[in-house]
């Protein structure tokens, strides 16, 4: 009996071993993972190496991973207890990221660089800031939150020769996607009106909606988990069509919406061509000299184009990409009018990430 048992068992697992096997065989390869957000391993060519390189492309091009890797996680947040998959948990039909604590330290030294960098490069222009809150802020959730209002408190002692503009409650949890942290550009008009407001400069104008679908959000692929894709909209209006988009990391200029990057590693990357350490957005239709400079973290990508009918140009630096002091290596402040500093409470939370 037992050798029967020994003899069935290992049937069983050459068979799925050898199916697998004819799957891996017979199914193409896959150049990205959606969910994970990141290119997958390709057939190595028989170089220096190939044995690593062959593992990494095995283990990519497993069969059924997205799939596996789905059960794991339900295996181990429902039938192990776990709180959360890599600091990501389910509520409300939403994906969250459990908050760090407050860290003064980080906090401090972001202010420092913004005013290092107002003090290098704008002394004489007045400048605003803008603190968007992540969406745990704006959420009813179970877990512990970052202290927001303490870290609002930190800032506005740091920044003293800086105007904040407040946009706290102009934004609820609705305004944010259910699988990923950013917030969703057709909820940000009432948002793009009180920069423009603040910063005396026309309110923004009328806009389309274009939809784009399934719209896989960061936490999708980070936690693995069974979760309904979002819907991504962008609005579209005159001077998003005729505005063109430079950067030194760009294959020459590109449109404001880039739709057919929504099925690449990130699809936010729709938005102003994703991350970039600088870049430079022309607006032919406008001509009042205005200039605005907008220091931001991913947050600012879907919001810049509503400002593309208040301003003739607008130049986005990202701080944790490029040093704030090769800023004039890449970019022309010379003829700044406006600056504006715009970073997501996570960003202002670990400041060690920008570069001075």
């Amino acid at each position: 009996m037992k050798r029967k048992a020994s003899i069935a068992t290992a049937a069983v697992f050459l068979a799925v071993l050898f199916g697998f096997s004819l799957l891996h065989l017979a199914l193409p390869d896959r150049e990205v993972s959606r969910s994970e957000r990141r290119r997958l391993a390709q057939l190595p060519p028989l170089s220096s190496g190939f044995s690593d390189k062959l593992e990494e492309y095995m283990l990519d091009q497993f069969p059924l991973r997205e799939q596996l890797r789905t059960v794991n996680s339900l295996v181990r947040l429902y039938g192990l207890g776990q709180a959360d998959i890599h600091s990501i948990y389910l509520q409300g039909g939403g994906a969250f990221r459990m908050d760090g604590p407050l860290q003064e330290k980080q906090v401090r030294h972001a202010a420092a660089v913004f005013s290092a960098v107002r003090e290098t490069y704008f002394p004489s222009l007045p400048s605003h800031y803008v603190i968007v809150p992540d969406k745990n802020a704006k959420a009813e959730i179970s877990r512990p939150r970052l202290d927001t209002e303490a870290l609002r408190g930190i800032v506005r002692e740091a920044l003293p020769g800086m105007t904040e503009i407040d946009i706290w409650d102009l934004l609820s949890a609705d305004d944010y996607y259910k699988t990923d942290p950013h917030w969703r550009q057709e909820r940000l008009l009432p948002v793009a009106a009180a920069i423009c407001e603040a910063l005396g400069a026309d309110a923004p104008g009328t806009f389309t909606e274009k939809t784009l679908s399934p719209f896989y959000g960061a936490y999708y692929g980070q936690a693995a988990l069974p979760m309904a894709p979002d819907t991504l909209t962008y609005l579209e209006s005159a001077d998003t069509k005729a505005a063109k988009v430079t950067g030194p990391e760009l294959d020459g200029a590109q449109p404001v919406y880039r739709p057919e990057l929504l099925d690449g590693t990130d699809g936010y990357d729709v938005f102003l061509s994703g991350a970039q350490a600088v870049l430079t957005v022309t607006s032919p239709n406008v001509h009042n000299g205005r200039h605005l400079v907008l220091f931001r973290d991913s947050f600012g990508s879907s919001l810049a184009p509503l400002l593309l009918g208040s301003f003739e140009r607008i130049t986005l630096v990202d701080l944790r990409y490029i040093s704030a002091a090769r800023l004039t290596d890449y970019a022309d402040l010379s003829d700044a009018t406006d600056v504006l500093y715009l970073c997501s409470t996570a960003v202002w939370n670990n400041g060690g990430t920008l570069r001075e």
